[in-house]
């Protein structure tokens, strides 16, 4: 029987396939999805999402790089390679998170993703990516 990490893990893998309608094979229905501009309910409120925040995209995979499971929940550190059509002008660009995820009876119940939305989105942005590495990189200096 494959676990719910295990068909989670399959989907990301190769999520720049996009296909949402496998979703609630992974989800519970009122699954909770965070991450650090969203707090989502429901399995029909993710795929919606899921697609919107998509639409532009033009690559996405994830690398699992480590998992730590115990009897109703896993940490996931991962690796997202990813490219945006308004990012960057749709370079390959990379990114490294950890997701937390609570499951029951086969479905993963709570999905929550941490990753600095700095090095997702804002670095990429003219003149704001200057400043906040410019920050970054005195923030470095006077540690």
């Amino acid at each position: 029987m494959t676990t719910p990490i295990a068909k989670l893990k399959h989907y990301y893998e190769s999520f720049d396939q996009m296909s949402f309608d496998c979703l609630d094979q992974i989800y519970a229905e009122d699954v909770v999805f965070v991450d650090p501009l969203h707090r989502i309910k429901g399995l029909e409120t993710l795929k919606a999402y899921f697609k919107e925040s998509c639409s532009n995209v033009t690559y996405c995979r994830f690398i699992f790089t480590e998992e730590i499971t115990s009897e109703r929940s896993t940490c996931l550190k991962w690796r997202m390679e990813y490219s945006h059509s308004a990012i960057k002008n749709n370079a390959r660009l990379e990114l490294v998170g950890t997701s937390i995820v609570q499951f029951s009876e086969g479905k993963v119940t709570s999905h929550e993703d941490f990753y600095d939305m700095g090095s997702m989105l804002y670095e990429h942005i003219p003149l704001l990516g200057g400043a906040i590495r410019m920050i970054k990189s005195r923030m470095i200096k006077a540690a």
